[in-house]
């Protein structure tokens, strides 16, 4: 059984022409070169002698290690009229093809071959790259957690032995020694506390748990409530918007918000403050917002506070080590969100970040 059918590779008006070769059961299974145009040519490398007459897999061998079905798929398009379309590595050339066929309303069949090569090397290296940061990023966070953790008992037995120091001969010595276990003792007790703020931001990703239905009004309230003392002592007032249900790891939205919201109660201006939290629907995220009448962030401050162990005011000021906002980011950033703030000097602070809705 044969059928003549015509075939275009490249830009040139000339067809190359082939004919269907069939099995006994009337598959596909090869096609025989009729005539060969000089995009074809230029395809294979041969001249036109050496194509004409001869089997598609005799001219390219590699034609079934490329994809096997490939003959039978060029038949169901003659067959069908469907047009399909292939990418596939030629070996004996070492390039990728995106090969179409098709058939006119004339009836006849048309494959166009178009090199690929650079653009799959392209995303084969991004590819690599991809995989090597996430792998990197897999053993920064390993190598944070254990560090952390493996210098939580030393930095333990430095801290109680200092301030058995500080019990035992505090007063009995001189000045100048009470004053430097003053700074011992306060230098073990910042550093547990920066460890034990390293130790979680390496949990975060880490212990990632599966995503589920969050309401985030009844989250938000349960963040207010441990917050209570903090809110009565400072006569605080905190308002909720019509807060939504979205797509998230609860855990890790809820010390988003006690993160943002301890914030906006720390960096108060002196007068009572206020924070508002709210949230409005974008595409398929909803775009939260957790605003407040604090001391404010200088516009060139605003990306650099997202940094780990990012202090702007002098210690002894402010409490804290300068790593709940790069958690905030990291969370934010793993639900697929983004975060950015809106803020100056004496005007408050807003941050503004994105959770995926629940899919309708």
């Amino acid at each position: 059984h044969a059928s003549r059918i015509s075939g275009l590779s490249g830009a040139s008006t000339e067809k190359s022409r082939t004919q269907m070769v069939f099995d006994d059961d009337g598959k596909a299974v090869d096609y025989i070169f009729l005539r060969a145009n000089a995009a074809f040519e230029r395809f294979t490398g041969l001249p036109r002698k050496e194509i004409v007459g001869k089997r598609v897999t005799d001219v390219i061998p590699g034609i079934r290690d490329a994809d096997p079905d490939l003959i039978a798929l060029y038949g169901e398009v003659v067959l069908t009229g469907e047009e399909k379309r292939l990418d596939l590595y030629f070996a004996p050339f070492d390039r990728w093809y995106r090969v179409t066929a098709f058939r006119r309303s004339s009836g006849r069949f048309y494959a166009m071959f178009e090199d690929i090569s650079e653009q799959k090397k392209a995303q084969e290296a991004l590819r690599l790259h991809a995989t090597a940061l996430r792998r990197s990023n897999r053993e920064l966070e390993q190598f944070a957690y254990v560090a952390s953790h493996d210098l939580q008992e030393p930095l333990r037995m430095v801290a109680s032995y200092t301030q058995l120091l500080a019990e035992r001969y505090g007063g009995k010595l001189d000045e100048k020694a009470d004053k430097y276990i003053e700074y011992a003792v306060d230098g073990a007790s910042r550093m547990q506390g920066l460890i034990s703020d390293l130790l979680d931001f390496s949990r975060v990703g880490s212990d990632t748990k599966s995503l589920e239905n969050v309401d985030s009004r009844g989250l938000v309230e349960e963040v207010v409530k441990s917050l209570e003392t903090r809110i009565l002592m400072s006569g605080a007032e905190v308002i909720l918007g019509k807060l939504p249900t979205v797509s998230a790891d609860r855990t890790q939205l809820g010390q988003v918000f006690q993160n943002l919201i301890g914030n906006a109660l720390k960096f108060s201006t002196g007068e009572s403050p206020r924070v508002e939290v709210t949230a409005i629907r974008q595409g398929d995220y909803f775009e939260f917002s957790v605003a407040d009448n604090g001391i404010g962030i200088e516009p060139r401050f605003h990306r650099r506070i997202f940094d780990i162990f990012t202090r702007l005011h002098e210690r002894g000021k402010f409490e804290g080590s300068g790593i709940g906002l790069a958690i905030v980011k990291k969370i934010v950033e793993q639900h697929s969100g983004r975060i950015t703030l809106d803020s100056d000097v004496g005007r408050g602070a807003r941050f503004i970040f994105t959770i995926p809705a629940v899919g309708e």
